[in-house]
């Protein structure tokens, strides 16, 4: 048996800590996820353990040493999903566990071991947005769908015997070069040729056997040192301008990506506005000088064109600005737009 740790994913919803450090490297309850899992691994009797990385992959190396680990390079993790990631690991499938970096378990999962390929499931009340699985009276997944309502969903670890592995192989390796494959989940593979492959059981779960953080506040409620020592440079910023307390942010939102630069908006509870974080994209200080956008930053917010401006760092470049509802991106192709 082996296990496949996949960890080059970039964890955007999980800003702003996933712009300092990949989510499985985040000390949850005094462990750190990703070696909270290889433990585990190795207690259920695991030593043939490769991590897929790609985002800030250098930060994972010393589990090479520490664990003796194979680490598995991803390139295309910021292009492409998960399915970059099995197509370079696709010959060590065997019996195999396939794990995400950032899942928590309380108990160690993977000492009941089974000979019958499945993937673990929780149940949602109400709907949910998660990968809905349906499953006959042996237990064996029939379909799968995105979204659904009082469902079984798929969450967690998933256990490939060598049939299963074999027949997938197969299929991924036929269905990798087409672009559209690379940009979708494996799951959503599986999905496709469901009928294909041999069957997969179902393993269900009970609340909380497996803890997956897809938010800070998900994170807060399961660790509350994060409520206030989240430990990120970002929140440090972000306490110093506004003088408030790290338990003071919440209401995390994302916003889009730009060329050179990540954003987040966020709440303050001190004063109840809204703000946005700009987090300046790893290398632009080559090629963007900042110590020239802080100078016009000045100019234009003494000159009221810019009432948004609150505070940028001269020379590291993260900014914090007021948060303007209902905003629209400037069309250049609108001469409205341009004349304004």
């Amino acid at each position: 048996m082996n296990a496949i740790i996949m960890a080059a994913g970039t964890s955007s919803r999980f800003a702003p800590l996933s712009y300092e450090l990949p989510k499985g490297l985040l000390n949850v309850k005094g462990e750190i996820l990703i070696e909270r899992q290889i433990r585990q691994l190795q207690e259920a009797g695991i030593s043939d353990i490769t991590i897929v990385v790609g985002y800030k992959a250098e930060l994972f190396h010393y589990l090479a040493d520490k664990f003796n680990v194979n680490i598995v390079i991803n390139e295309d993790y910021n292009q492409y999903n998960n399915t970059s990631s099995i197509i370079r690991v696709i010959d060590k499938l065997e019996n195999t566990y396939i794990c995400s970096s950032d899942n928590y378990f309380p108990n160690n999962v993977f000492i009941d071991k089974s000979s019958d390929s499945y993937y673990s499931a929780l149940y949602a009340n109400g709907t949910t947005h998660e990968y809905c699985i349906t499953a006959d009276a042996q237990d064996n997944i029939i379909s799968v769908k995105v979204g659904g309502a009082d469902s079984w969903y798929m969450v967690g670890h998933v256990f490939f015997n060598k049939e299963y592995s074999e027949k997938f192989r197969e299929i991924m390796i036929k269905e990798y070069p087409n672009e559209e494959t690379k940009k979708v989940y494996w799951e959503d593979v599986y999905i496709k040729h469901i009928e294909e492959l041999p069957p997969m059981k179902i393993r269900y779960y009970k609340p909380h056997d497996i803890e997956e953080f897809d938010t800070l506040e998900e994170l807060r409620l399961f660790d509350d040192n994060y409520i206030n020592h989240t430990g990120s440079k970002i929140f440090q910023n972000i306490c110093s301008i506004l003088q408030c307390k790290e338990m003071d942010i919440y209401n995390i939102n994302v916003l889009k990506k730009g060329m050179t630069n990540s954003s987040f908006a966020f709440t303050c509870q001190k004063d109840g506005k809204t703000y946005v974080y700009r987090q300046p994209g790893e290398g632009t200080e080559a090629f963007i000088s900042r110590k020239s956008e802080y100078f016009s930053m000045q100019i234009a917010k003494q000159l009221k064109l810019d009432t948004t401006f609150i505070y940028m760092h001269p020379t590291e470049g993260w900014k914090l600005s007021s948060y303007i509802e209902d905003a629209k991106t400037l069309d250049y192709h609108n001469p409205e737009n341009v004349m304004k």
